[in-house]
């Protein structure tokens, strides 16, 4: 994917006079012949994810902790909220 060194918007390819491919921006006059083929690799450094749920600890509780169950009334007017167990 390129962008417009003119407005940054995305190019596209499109076919000039003589039938040959060119990069072409919609909102601005700006065109780039292909004269070659074109690849870029570009590779990404992964970010370090958070656990979401907080380790290990937190998985210690699963199978002892009963399911609590949260209800809202969906009445504007009432919005009465309650739980099960």
């Amino acid at each position: 994917m390129l962008f417009c060194p003119t407005c940054a918007n995305c190019l596209i390819i499109q076919l000039d006079d003589q039938g040959n491919n060119k990069w072409s921006c919609h909102t601005c006059p700006y065109e780039f012949p292909i004269v070659r083929q074109m690849t870029t690799r570009q590779h990404l450094k992964r970010k370090e994810v958070d656990d979401v749920m907080g380790g290990e600890d937190s998985w210690k509780n699963v199978d002892s902790t009963d399911v609590t169950t949260f209800y809202r009334c969906t009445n504007g007017k009432c919005a009465f909220q309650w739980k099960e167990n």
